[in-house]
């Protein structure tokens, strides 16, 4: 069992981004996804840096003193930067693929438990990355103009 959580919470996210990268190469509308990934992280990023500014959460071998099944630094735990860029994959290929997006969240969310169960993070530091995501998203879809391709030609 310790060898699934380890791929989940170490190894699950790299599968994942190699997935990302495929679906938006392949993708129709490719500038629009890379305009939408680029914002959805950058946001999401701000808020995970106020988020450990405004709340120090030690990680959970930090509190009990059981050591952890993947190596880390005894820092903030709050949130989690596996599970927001793993959200942010997810929410992303949400967008122009729903189904792969569903296949997403599940790998997300696996990847959450596999840092909860692995000792390195609280089921709060997910649960508050997913929710960053999910603002960061829908911010990033409310900007209209930066998701509208403008292409100049010779004569313009």
């Amino acid at each position: 069992m310790d060898a699934i959580i380890i791929f989940c919470a170490k190894y699950l996210i790299y599968i994942m981004g190699i997935a990302f990268l495929y679906i938006g190469y392949t993708t129709k509308d490719r500038e629009r996804f890379i305009r939408l990934t680029v914002v959805t992280a950058l946001l999401a990023l701000l808020f995970l840096f106020v988020g450990r500014l405004a709340y120090d959460n030690p990680r959970p071998f930090v509190v009990t003193g059981i050591p952890p099944l993947v190596a880390h630094a005894p820092d903030n735990g709050f949130p989690s930067g596996h599970a927001l860029a793993a959200g942010i994959m997810a929410a992303v290929v949400m967008v122009p693929s729903p189904l792969a997006g569903i296949f997403f969240w599940i790998a997300a969310v696996l990847v959450g438990a596999g840092r909860v169960l692995a000792r390195v993070h609280h089921v709060i530091d997910v649960l508050a990355s997913f929710l960053i995501v999910l603002v960061s998203l829908r911010l990033a879809l409310r900007v209209p103009r930066l998701f509208t391709v403008t292409r100049h030609t010779k004569d313009s």
